[in-house]
């Protein structure tokens, strides 16, 4: 029979894969909608806050760029239908850049430990 984690371990884990796309976002590796998309789903895993000031920045991003194709999904998508998004996606990436990788240097402070 297959061992079980137990709780802390996956909350080790969890924390280890935020620390991880947090330090690839400030690599340049995955880009910020990308990243933020992949974070925020953390948040009611890893902390009890309803909003979580750590990771406010990263769902405002996903929510306000939730019509935008990045990464995989950009292959369903008309080249045509992506040149008008991709105006978007820069637009956006550009407006959250900052306040995204602060955050990110936040959470992999606070996580990195862990």
């Amino acid at each position: 029979m297959g061992q079980h984690k137990s709780h802390e371990e996956y909350v080790v884990e969890q924390k280890a894969y935020v620390v991880n796309i947090a330090s690839q976002m400030l690599d340049g590796k995955i880009d910020i909608i990308e990243g933020a998309r992949l974070i925020w789903r953390f948040q009611s895993e890893l902390t009890d806050q309803h909003l979580d000031s750590d990771f406010l920045i990263f769902i405002v991003i996903a929510a306000e760029t939730d019509g935008l194709p990045v990464g995989s999904e950009r292959e369903h998508w008309a080249t045509s239908a992506l040149i008008e998004k991709d105006k978007q996606v820069k637009h956006a990436e550009a407006l959250y850049r900052e306040q995204a990788l602060i955050s990110c240097k936040v959470l992999i402070e606070r996580f990195k430990a862990a």
